[in-house]
C-alpha cells in the first residue's frame, strides 16, 4: 500500500485513509482513530469536523460512526453496472436451485469487490461481504480472472502490485465446457469449499468471475468439481450472452 506521502493531496488520502478505518473496524472515538490512523488528534478532529458538516460522519457520546450517506452512492452506481443489471438473476438462481452462496466479482484493476451476493438466508455468514475488496490474489474469483488472462491471446494480464510478496493461493484448476474454473478448498475463505469461473467482455477480457460456496462441511469433490462447476460454466455462458447482447 502506498504511503500518505506519495498521493499528490495528502489531505485527502488522509480523509479517505480515516473512513476507511472506520469502515473497517466500525465506531471509534477521537483517541482510537487518530491512533488506527497513526495521526494527531487534532488532525484527525479537523478530517472528522469536515465529514460530519458534509453528513458522511456522525458522532455520539464521543464516538465516531459512518452515516448512510455513502449507502445511496454505491448503489446508484451499482444500478448502472451493466454486468449487475444483467447477471443478478442468474446468480440468485443459482442460490435457490442449490442452497449454495453466490457471489458476482467484479474486476477494478488489481482488485475485485463482491458486487452482489446470494445466501440462503438472510442472516446467514458468508465467506465474504457484499461490497467487499481484496485483490484479485485474495479471492477465488480473482484468482479465476488471472487465470483466464494466462490463457488468452488477448490483453495481458493486470500486474497485482507485490504480486511477488504475496503467499499466492494455488487452486486447483480444470476446464469444463471449455471454460477455466477454478477451484479452492478452505484455504482463501476460511471453512469454505468454493468454484469460480471468469466472465468475458465483447473484447474476450476477463471482467468479472461468478462464484459458487459451500460450507467445509457441506461440500464434497463431487458438488463442487461436477454438479457445482458444470452449472457455474453455463450460468457464466449466460451472463455473457445477455451482456453481450446489451453492448451491440
Amino acid at each position: 500500500m502506498q504511503s500518505r506521502d506519495e498521493y499528490p493531496i495528502k489531505a485527502v488520502s488522509t480523509t479517505f485513509e480515516i473512513l476507511e478505518s472506520l469502515h473497517r473496524s466500525g465506531p471509534m472515538d477521537l483517541t482510537e482513530l487518530a491512533d488506527r490512523c497513526d495521526l494527531s488528534k487534532p488532525g484527525v478532529f479537523k478530517h472528522l469536523k469536515t465529514l460530519r458538516l458534509l453528513g458522511y460522519v456522525h458522532k455520539q457520546d464521543n464516538v465516531y460512526d459512518l452515516t448512510h450517506r455513502f449507502l445511496g452512492v454505491s448503489l446508484d452506481r451499482r444500478s448502472r453496472e451493466p454486468l449487475y443489471t444483467v447477471a443478478t438473476s442468474v446468480a440468485d438462481r443459482l442460490t435457490s436451485a442449490n442452497e449454495c452462496v453466490t457471489s458476482l466479482v467484479f474486476r477494478e484493476g488489481t482488485d475485485v469487490v463482491f458486487l452482489h451476493q446470494s445466501a440462503r438466508d438472510e442472516d446467514e455468514t458468508t465467506p465474504v461481504r457484499e461490497g467487499e475488496y481484496r485483490t484479485l490474489a485474495k479471492s477465488v474469483g480473482g484468482l479465476a480472472i488471472l487465470e483466464a488472462f494466462e490463457r488468452a491471446e488477448g490483453p495481458d494480464a493486470p500486474a497485482v502490485e507485490g504480486e511477488h510478496e504475496l503467499e499466492m493461493a494455488t487452486p486447483d484448476i480444470n476446464i469444463m465446457n471449455g471454460r477455466v474454473v477454478s477451484f479452492d478448498r478452505d484455504q482463501l475463505y476460511d471453512g469454505w469449499h468454493t468454484v469460480a469461473t471468469s466472465i468475458k467482455d465483447t473484447g474476450d477480457e476477463p471482467i468479472a468471475a461468478i462464484e459458487t460456496s459451500y460450507t467445509a462441511d457441506e461440500a464434497s469433490a463431487f458438488d463442487l468439481e461436477i454438479n457445482m462447476a458444470g452449472q457455474l460454466t453455463k450460468a457464466a455462458d449466460t451472463i455473457e450472452e445477455r451482456l453481450h447482447a446489451r453492448q451491440d
